[in-house]
């Protein structure tokens, strides 16, 4: 959807290569690319965010390590309740865009975007600590299914 929604205009869209072995070697495959195409730190124009069920946001999930990382852009993130390993952009990474959307749908996620909008300080879920050094974050929630 993304890629039919943003081909056109010349965008440049770029997938994780989940394929190419452990999770572990796909985060440092695509953490290289990004300091390739986008220095080092990464810096990206837009990044586009859902919010889980959970408040977790780009496999940030709640109780999990990647949650503490400070040093890489890209991780492997263990999640248990799905019992699988993601790769997740760190908040490291997600620090050095200019913008990031929030794009969320569906009544499960309201009490998490009504946080977000407040930028409530003692909201503890993953998408809540979401912050841009360079920019804004902002909100587009639907409120039907």
């Amino acid at each position: 959807m993304i890629h039919e929604a943003f081909h056109a205009t010349g965008a440049k869209i770029e997938r994780i290569h989940t394929e190419i072995g452990t999770p572990e070697i796909g985060a440092r495959d695509y953490e290289k690319r990004l300091k390739m195409e986008l220095g080092d730190p990464p810096k990206f124009d837009l990044i586009l965010l859902g919010v889980g069920d959970d408040g977790h946001t780009s496999s940030l999930f709640p109780g999990t390590e990647a949650l503490k990382d400070n040093k890489l852009f890209m991780a492997a993130n263990f999640v248990p309740k799905l019992g699988v390993a993601r790769i997740t952009s760190t908040y490291h990474l997600l620090r050095f865009s200019r913008a990031i959307w929030f794009v969320t749908r569906g009544p499960s996620k309201e009490p998490y975007v009504r946080a977000l909008a407040k930028d409530d300080a003692s909201a503890t879920f993953p998408a809540a600590k979401v912050r841009s050094d360079r920019g804004t974050v902002e909100i587009y929630h639907c409120t039907s299914t």
